[in-house]
């Protein structure tokens, strides 16, 4: 119910990654750790069996391969290597070619326990950054598109389809954009251009695209390509723009050059809406954010976090199960002297 240091894990970390129910962690020396649940071998560790130490995924270091960045779903992962190129493991789905997840249109395996190497992207396609959703993945390019494959329901490929894809294929409606970041919630998608602007694709139940028309929407709401997300506050307003976005299970956030946090989704806010930080402390300039299932965390610029939404798995990190809307400071980092710099947001869990 509070926050515990993971004792197994001595060395420096760069960065933590929260799945639905699993986690890694990447060294400064590019070795990945992956620990928790492991169906269909989403670890990467060779097997199937879960495990609570984070074990070192060997094929990488077999390979000399230096990641760069990792994503986890509930169902697959995916790694960026040094070099731009994309690995993946975890369930592919590949029946008759159907879903296709992993990005490999040739491996009939229903389950990769290893990482496997994306063709693609060893020559044409070089990748910068990768999320993953629930069972497909989008990537970023170095030359700022996205790229999605996997289960297409719902327009989450953002191809104007609904089309599974089991290879990589670009996102419609973006041409125009350079696109320096993006999300992938569990059905939905969300991306941010350099110009610091959103935009969302997916399914739309909840309201998780931020696009409004709350009345109109139901269960098989979705969006095939691209929509921007319109922010009121900021529209008009030059000198603000959003620089950072988070996507959970079925809502999204977005934190834009003044520290202002804004979310949207789970049935409850149909288009971006500030969140206050005021009222809980002096601090409230927001500079990181994440979403998990029902619940958002954000991190102020002196490295508090702050945590709000449903508490019942004791995600919040305030010693309780109770839910709470609003922003409330997690007391443990101040007490121990910790300030946060980063974190990821699990199905019902944070990495910080």
């Amino acid at each position: 119910l509070k926050p515990k240091r993971v004792e197994h894990f001595q060395k420096e970390m760069k960065n933590v990654t929260c799945g639905a129910n699993s986690s890694a962690v990447l060294t400064f020396d590019g070795q990945l750790y992956t620990f928790g649940s492991n169906n269909c071998g989403k670890l990467g560790i060779g097997t199937q069996k879960s495990t609570s130490v984070p074990t070192l995924i060997e094929k990488f270091e077999r390979e000399k391969i230096f990641v760069a960045s990792a994503a986890m779903g509930p169902n697959h992962s995916a790694v960026v290597d040094i070099n731009g190129c994309l690995h993946t493991f975890g369930s592919n789905y590949s029946n008759l070619k159907g879903i296709g997840g992993l990005g490999h249109p040739n491996e009939e395996m229903p389950f990769l326990t290893e990482p496997k190497l994306v063709e693609e992207t060893e020559n044409n396609l070089k990748v910068s950054a990768v999320s993953v959703g629930s069972n497909f993945t989008a990537v970023l390019t170095e030359d700022g598109e996205v790229w999605t494959c996997g289960n297409g329901s719902y327009g989450r490929l953002g191809n104007g389809t609904t089309n599974d894809n089991v290879t990589l294929a670009p996102v419609i409606g973006l041409e125009e954009e350079i696109i320096i970041k993006i999300c992938a919630g569990s059905s939905f998608c969300i991306a941010l251009s350099k110009s610091g602007e959103v935009f969302s694709w997916g399914r739309n139940d909840k309201g998780q695209l931020g696009l409004g028309e709350g009345l109109t929407m139901d269960v098989y709401s979705m969006e095939n390509i691209p929509r921007k997300v319109e922010i009121e506050e900021l529209r008009g307003d030059e000198s603000r723009r959003i620089v950072g976005i988070a996507a959970g299970h079925n809502h999204a956030a977005a934190i834009c050059n003044h520290g202002k946090l804004f979310i949207w989704g789970m049935s409850k806010y149909f288009e971006p809406v500030c969140i206050d930080m005021a009222h809980e402390c002096s601090d409230s300039f927001i500079i990181d954010v994440g979403c998990g299932h029902k619940y958002t965390a954000a991190v102020t610029q002196q490295g508090k976090l702050h945590t709000f939404g449903a508490g019942d798995s004791g995600c919040l990190g305030n010693g309780s199960k109770k839910s709470i809307k609003q922003p409330t400071l997690v007391e443990f980092f101040e007490e121990q002297s910790l300030k946060v710099r980063k974190i990821s947001c699990g199905y019902n869990h944070i990495g910080v």
